[in-house]
């Protein structure tokens, strides 16, 4: 997917969404991203796809299958840092998490309180 095809259905989810330049980030941007993530982004777009390839080779024993169908079928690598999982279901979602909890500290604890989403 092209950058500008990469925006456009980022933007379905995301109305401000832009895309950033490893130099663009601030450094506590920086500081928040994976250690794996700053090696893929600080290397030109065509050499990110061997990249990402060389860190999955490390868990080829444990994920033979899932590194075989990367290895196979990765064509791009984009890494969006914007969004949310729930553990507890496996969703997730380009949201922001701050839509769906806020965090607040209580005697030195940090509590999660959901504000839209509805549990059954």
């Amino acid at each position: 997917m092209d950058q500008g095809n990469l925006l456009d259905y980022l933007r379905k989810y995301v109305a401000n969404s832009k895309l950033l330049t490893l130099d663009q980030l601030s450094d506590a941007d920086k500081n928040n991203l994976p250690e794996n993530w700053l090696d893929i982004l600080s290397v030109d777009r065509d050499k990110r796809l061997t990249t990402v390839l060389s860190h999955w080779s490390n868990f080829k024993d444990e994920f033979e299958q899932v590194v075989e169908y990367i290895e196979a079928n990765l064509v791009s690598v984009d890494l969006i840092h914007h969004g949310w999982y729930y553990l507890a279901s496996g969703s997730m979602g380009l949201s922001p998490v701050e839509d769906f909890f806020s965090w607040t500290k209580k005697a030195g604890e940090f509590l999660m309180s959901s504000k839209s989403l509805r549990l059954i």
